[in-house]
């Protein structure tokens, strides 16, 4: 029967790698803030561009948002969902980011240049682990 020596630092580096893949890796928590829309009857297709593109931009003006999202609301046939039609999803390292945004100079502009389009708001603010 032939032996192979296998190198020792080699069988620590397996080990280590192995015990890394079953330990928990530590999440960090971050901040969204869910705004859905429902916008007016009558809305004119310009309008409504107008509102996703203007919130879209934010993110480049503000710079406590780490990411953005944003779509069309979407009726499913197993829930009864709420009448919203456009979606914005904002992802901040914290509440204190949110205040921050929530009171910055563009963010305070789309309200003002927007909120005639608006029928319904509804926002959700939530921590969440990722």
């Amino acid at each position: 029967m032939k032996l192979y020596k296998i190198p020792a630092a080699l069988i620590v580096v397996a080990l280590m790698a192995g015990l890394f893949a079953f330990t928990k890796h530590k999440t960090h928590k971050m901040f969204k803030h869910i705004v859905c829309f429902k916008f007016k009857a009558g809305i004119t297709p310009e309008a409504r561009q107008k509102h996703i593109d203007y919130f879209a931009a934010l993110k480049d003006s503000i710079p406590e948002i780490v990411a953005y999202e944003g779509g069309d609301a979407q009726k499913v046939s197993y829930e009864n969902t709420a009448d919203y039609d456009y979606v914005h999803i904002v992802t901040l390292k914290s509440k204190e980011d949110s205040e921050k945004y929530f009171h910055h100079p563009a963010h305070q502009r789309f309200i003002q240049a927007n909120k005639e389009s608006w029928a319904n708001v509804f926002v959700i603010n939530s921590e969440v682990e990722e």
